[in-house]
């Protein structure tokens, strides 16, 4: 509680943008000669913070398309702090979405272990005392 302002100011300042929310490899369609692709299913763009988007995207990929993925675009794509802040704000973001839910999901199970386990504190205190704000 003592540090709540410090958490909103930091999170409010990281960088956000346009984002797809909704990666999965079936709503990419490439063309036959692999000269042009394009993504389908746009019901979840908005606003948000790149690295989860791309985080996101390489989630549901084969470890080899991930590793190329993250190459591609660079790998500190999004920034340190924004990587870092990723680790808490993408479970307690999932936790939310899965308490909506009549029934909960079993996909966020491994969120609310890392909730239970510390892990999503431990995350949240290193971003806070490990960057400075710019």
């Amino acid at each position: 509680r003592k540090r709540f302002a410090e958490i909103r100011r930091r999170i409010a300042g990281l960088p956000r943008t346009l984002t797809y929310n909704d990666f999965y490899w079936t709503n990419l369609v490439v063309a036959r000669d692999l000269s042009s692709a394009m993504m389908l299913d746009f019901n979840l763009l908005g606003k948000g913070y790149v690295y989860s988007d791309l985080h996101n995207v390489t989630s549901s990929l084969s470890p080899e398309a991930a590793a190329t993925f993250w190459r591609e675009y660079g790998e500190d794509f999004g920034g340190e702090e924004e990587k870092a802040a990723h680790a808490f704000l993408s479970p307690l973001v999932g936790l939310v979405v899965a308490c909506e839910r009549k029934s909960f999901p079993r996909w966020a199970e491994p969120a609310l272990a890392e909730l239970k386990g510390g892990a999503v504190l431990d995350s949240l205190t290193g971003w806070l005392d490990g960057f400075c704000p710019s």
